[in-house]
């Protein structure tokens, strides 16, 4: 699925659309170029596996494109890759008071 339609399905879900573990895609700068124009609404800045360096490059990233920071440890059970890292990396209580901001906007239901 190209990103223009998946961010539209995420939307049109009442989602927000978030670029996920972006310090993981090789050439990143080479991608966001292409990527940068959509519709996003958050970019994961906080991960199990950016350095702290790549963390501050993708925080000043969302802040100058007025971007959600999001993040996590992208923990996914006892058997994952991440097994470890459960907790190792989030956000701070305003950032995650933002996210909850954004979605009430959007009227999300459960």
């Amino acid at each position: 699925m190209d990103p223009e339609y998946g961010i539209k399905l995420i939307h049109e879900a009442g989602g927000l659309a978030v670029l996920a573990h972006p310090g993981l895609i090789s050439e990143f700068d080479e991608v966001w170029k292409r990527l940068e124009k959509l519709d996003w609404d958050g970019l994961e800045v906080y991960y199990s596996e950016h350095s702290n360096s790549t963390v501050k490059k993708f925080q000043t990233l969302a802040d100058s494109k007025n971007l959600l920071a999001t993040g996590g440890s992208d923990y996914h059970g006892e058997n994952g890759k991440h097994v470890g890292r459960l907790g190792t990396a989030g956000l701070s209580k305003e950032q995650f008071e933002k996210i909850v901001e954004k979605v009430a906007k959007k009227e999300i239901v459960d």
